[in-house]
Protein backbone atom coordinates (compact mmCIF):
# COMPACT_ATOMS: atom_id res chain seq x y z
CA UNK A 1 0.00 0.00 0.00
CA UNK A 2 1.00 3.64 -0.65
CA UNK A 3 0.77 6.18 1.51
CA UNK A 4 0.97 9.77 -0.03
CA UNK A 5 1.71 12.82 1.44
CA UNK A 6 2.14 16.82 0.43
CA UNK A 7 5.94 16.26 -0.18
CA UNK A 8 6.75 12.37 -0.47
CA UNK A 9 5.66 9.27 -0.06
CA UNK A 10 6.71 5.48 0.60
CA UNK A 11 6.02 3.04 -1.92
CA UNK A 12 5.17 -0.97 -1.06
CA UNK A 13 5.46 -3.58 -3.17
CA UNK A 14 4.11 -7.32 -2.78
CA UNK A 15 3.53 -9.95 -4.58
CA UNK A 16 2.41 -13.51 -4.50
CA UNK A 17 5.72 -15.14 -4.14
CA UNK A 18 6.84 -12.84 -1.29
CA UNK A 19 6.22 -13.87 2.49
CA UNK A 20 6.42 -9.67 3.76
CA UNK A 21 6.29 -6.75 2.19
CA UNK A 22 9.59 -4.88 1.09
CA UNK A 23 8.74 -0.86 1.86
CA UNK A 24 11.10 1.54 -0.24
CA UNK A 25 12.09 4.61 1.43
CA UNK A 26 10.69 8.33 0.71
CA UNK A 27 11.16 9.73 -2.79
CA UNK A 28 10.98 12.99 -4.42
CA UNK A 29 7.60 12.24 -6.21
CA UNK A 30 8.99 12.49 -9.33
CA UNK A 31 11.29 9.39 -8.90
CA UNK A 32 7.82 7.40 -8.92
CA UNK A 33 6.34 9.17 -11.85
CA UNK A 34 6.93 6.43 -14.82
CA UNK A 35 5.46 3.66 -12.18
CA UNK A 36 2.44 5.67 -11.23
CA UNK A 37 1.84 6.81 -15.02
CA UNK A 38 1.16 2.76 -15.52
CA UNK A 39 -1.44 2.74 -12.99
CA UNK A 40 -5.13 3.48 -13.03
CA UNK A 41 -6.94 5.98 -10.87
CA UNK A 42 -9.39 2.25 -10.07
CA UNK A 43 -6.41 0.33 -9.30
CA UNK A 44 -5.68 2.71 -7.65
CA UNK A 45 -8.45 2.90 -4.73
CA UNK A 46 -8.79 -0.67 -4.09
CA UNK A 47 -7.39 -1.85 -0.81
CA UNK A 48 -5.77 -5.06 0.13
CA UNK A 49 -5.65 -6.32 -3.49
CA UNK A 50 -2.46 -8.22 -4.23
CA UNK A 51 -0.84 -7.85 -8.09
CA UNK A 52 2.12 -9.08 -9.34
CA UNK A 53 3.54 -5.72 -9.81
CA UNK A 54 2.98 -2.40 -8.17
CA UNK A 55 0.01 -2.13 -5.80
CA UNK A 56 -0.74 1.67 -5.02
CA UNK A 57 -3.58 3.37 -3.05
CA UNK A 58 -3.94 7.22 -2.94
CA UNK A 59 -5.20 8.24 -0.08
CA UNK A 60 -6.62 11.81 -1.38
CA UNK A 61 -8.09 13.33 -3.92
CA UNK A 62 -5.50 16.20 -3.21
CA UNK A 63 -2.99 13.86 -3.79
CA UNK A 64 -4.38 12.50 -6.90
CA UNK A 65 -4.41 16.16 -7.95
CA UNK A 66 -0.70 16.56 -7.11
CA UNK A 67 0.27 13.16 -8.97
CA UNK A 68 -1.35 14.26 -12.01
CA UNK A 69 0.14 18.01 -12.11
CA UNK A 70 3.82 16.15 -12.12
CA UNK A 71 2.69 13.99 -14.79
CA UNK A 72 1.77 16.56 -16.60
CA UNK A 73 4.44 19.02 -16.07
CA UNK A 74 7.35 16.22 -16.92
CA UNK A 75 5.30 15.59 -20.12
CA UNK A 76 5.38 19.41 -20.77
CA UNK A 77 8.81 19.32 -20.30
CA UNK A 78 9.66 16.71 -22.71
CA UNK A 79 8.09 18.15 -25.22
CA UNK A 80 10.05 21.63 -24.67
CA UNK A 81 13.20 19.23 -24.77
CA UNK A 82 12.63 18.02 -28.47
CA UNK A 83 11.97 21.71 -29.64
CA UNK A 84 15.19 22.77 -31.54
CA UNK A 85 17.18 25.48 -29.64
CA UNK A 86 17.01 28.98 -31.11
CA UNK A 87 20.64 28.41 -32.16
CA UNK A 88 19.67 25.74 -34.44
CA UNK A 89 16.95 27.77 -35.71
CA UNK A 90 19.00 30.91 -36.54
CA UNK A 91 22.24 29.68 -37.96
CA UNK A 92 22.96 30.77 -41.22
CA UNK A 93 24.91 29.08 -44.63
CA UNK A 94 27.99 30.24 -45.37
CA UNK A 95 31.26 29.15 -46.63
CA UNK A 96 34.77 30.15 -45.09
CA UNK A 97 37.70 29.97 -47.42
CA UNK A 98 41.18 30.81 -45.65
CA UNK A 99 44.37 30.40 -46.12
CA UNK A 100 46.44 30.03 -42.49
CA UNK A 101 49.67 31.89 -41.85
CA UNK A 102 50.83 28.02 -41.03
CA UNK A 103 50.78 27.43 -44.72
CA UNK A 104 52.07 28.82 -47.92
CA UNK A 105 49.27 31.42 -49.25
CA UNK A 106 48.32 29.79 -52.78
CA UNK A 107 46.05 32.71 -54.00
CA UNK A 108 48.05 33.85 -56.97
CA UNK A 109 47.77 30.17 -58.38
CA UNK A 110 44.14 30.48 -57.71
CA UNK A 111 42.98 28.14 -54.73
CA UNK A 112 42.54 28.27 -51.10
CA UNK A 113 44.51 25.86 -48.79
CA UNK A 114 41.18 25.28 -46.44
CA UNK A 115 37.27 25.49 -46.92
CA UNK A 116 34.88 24.85 -44.37
CA UNK A 117 30.92 24.48 -45.59
CA UNK A 118 29.09 25.72 -42.30
CA UNK A 119 25.07 24.58 -42.51
CA UNK A 120 24.40 23.76 -46.02
CA UNK A 121 24.82 20.67 -47.86
CA UNK A 122 27.29 19.38 -50.18
CA UNK A 123 26.51 19.07 -54.23
CA UNK A 124 29.24 16.55 -56.22
CA UNK A 125 29.43 17.27 -59.83
CA UNK A 126 30.57 14.57 -62.11
CA UNK A 127 33.74 15.57 -64.33
CA UNK A 128 33.17 17.47 -66.75
CA UNK A 129 35.17 17.50 -70.49
CA UNK A 130 34.96 19.27 -73.59
CA UNK A 131 31.65 17.20 -74.62
CA UNK A 132 28.89 20.09 -75.10
CA UNK A 133 24.80 19.31 -74.53
CA UNK A 134 24.33 17.55 -77.99
CA UNK A 135 27.19 15.28 -77.33
CA UNK A 136 29.56 16.52 -79.22
CA UNK A 137 33.24 17.36 -78.83
CA UNK A 138 34.79 20.63 -78.48
CA UNK A 139 38.19 21.56 -79.43
CA UNK A 140 40.13 18.96 -80.77
CA UNK A 141 43.35 19.53 -79.39
CA UNK A 142 42.65 22.73 -78.48
CA UNK A 143 43.54 22.84 -74.21
CA UNK A 144 42.12 26.21 -74.48
CA UNK A 145 38.89 25.33 -76.14
CA UNK A 146 38.10 22.13 -74.28
CA UNK A 147 38.76 23.78 -70.92
CA UNK A 148 36.32 26.84 -71.98
CA UNK A 149 33.51 23.99 -73.08
CA UNK A 150 34.66 21.87 -69.49
CA UNK A 151 33.80 25.55 -67.49
CA UNK A 152 30.85 25.99 -69.18
CA UNK A 153 29.47 22.38 -68.11
CA UNK A 154 30.13 23.13 -64.86
CA UNK A 155 28.15 26.21 -64.63
CA UNK A 156 25.16 24.55 -66.59
CA UNK A 157 24.97 22.02 -63.50
CA UNK A 158 25.72 24.67 -60.61
CA UNK A 159 22.52 26.79 -62.16
CA UNK A 160 20.48 23.63 -62.35
CA UNK A 161 20.51 23.61 -58.59
CA UNK A 162 20.39 27.29 -57.72
CA UNK A 163 23.93 27.81 -57.61
CA UNK A 164 26.83 29.84 -59.14
CA UNK A 165 30.94 29.87 -59.17
CA UNK A 166 30.20 31.45 -55.39
CA UNK A 167 29.31 27.94 -54.06
CA UNK A 168 32.20 25.67 -55.24
CA UNK A 169 34.45 24.39 -52.32
CA UNK A 170 36.62 22.01 -54.09
CA UNK A 171 37.92 21.14 -57.63
CA UNK A 172 39.85 18.29 -58.73
CA UNK A 173 41.62 19.36 -62.65
CA UNK A 174 43.03 16.19 -64.70
CA UNK A 175 45.15 17.05 -67.65
CA UNK A 176 46.60 14.85 -69.80
CA UNK A 177 50.25 15.16 -69.87
CA UNK A 178 50.68 18.35 -67.56
CA UNK A 179 53.12 20.58 -67.90
CA UNK A 180 53.44 23.86 -65.57
CA UNK A 181 52.79 25.93 -69.40
CA UNK A 182 50.20 24.05 -70.05
CA UNK A 183 48.54 26.02 -67.01
CA UNK A 184 48.57 29.55 -69.07
CA UNK A 185 46.18 28.45 -71.64
CA UNK A 186 43.74 26.78 -69.18
CA UNK A 187 44.25 30.25 -66.44
CA UNK A 188 41.46 32.66 -68.27
CA UNK A 189 38.68 29.93 -68.60
CA UNK A 190 38.92 28.19 -64.94
CA UNK A 191 39.24 31.94 -63.40
CA UNK A 192 35.37 31.91 -64.53
CA UNK A 193 35.08 28.82 -61.51
CA UNK A 194 35.82 31.90 -58.87
CA UNK A 195 33.61 34.34 -57.75
CA UNK A 196 34.68 37.97 -57.65
CA UNK A 197 36.02 39.15 -54.84
CA UNK A 198 36.00 36.02 -53.02
CA UNK A 199 39.01 33.44 -52.41
CA UNK A 200 38.80 30.48 -54.79
CA UNK A 201 37.73 26.99 -53.99
CA UNK A 202 40.44 24.02 -52.50
CA UNK A 203 41.93 22.35 -55.83
CA UNK A 204 43.95 20.30 -57.19
CA UNK A 205 45.78 20.01 -60.45
CA UNK A 206 46.43 15.85 -61.68
CA UNK A 207 48.91 15.22 -64.56
CA UNK A 208 47.04 11.98 -66.29
CA UNK A 209 48.78 9.78 -68.90
CA UNK A 210 44.74 9.72 -70.36
CA UNK A 211 41.10 10.23 -70.03
CA UNK A 212 38.08 7.95 -70.84
CA UNK A 213 37.76 9.71 -73.94
CA UNK A 214 40.30 9.51 -76.79
CA UNK A 215 40.75 12.99 -77.33
CA UNK A 216 39.63 14.36 -74.01
CA UNK A 217 42.77 16.69 -72.48
CA UNK A 218 40.81 17.92 -69.52
CA UNK A 219 38.36 16.62 -66.98
CA UNK A 220 37.10 18.86 -64.07
CA UNK A 221 35.68 17.23 -61.32
CA UNK A 222 33.37 19.77 -58.83
CA UNK A 223 31.97 19.47 -55.19
CA UNK A 224 29.28 22.54 -54.49
CA UNK A 225 27.73 23.51 -51.26
CA UNK A 226 24.06 24.68 -50.89
CA UNK A 227 21.92 26.01 -48.35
Amino acid sequence: MVTLKPTNFCLSIHTRKMSQNRVFPSRPPHIWLEALAGITLREAHHEKQAFDAVSLKMCSMPNLIYIRTALMLALFMSVLACQPSPTDQDAKFSIERQNPPTLVDPTAFGYSQVVTVNNGKLVFIAGQGPTNAEGKAVGRGDLKEQTRQAVDNILAALEAVGAGPQNIVYTRINVVDYEPKKLMQMASELARLKADGELAQASVFVGVESLIVPGTLIEIETVAAIP
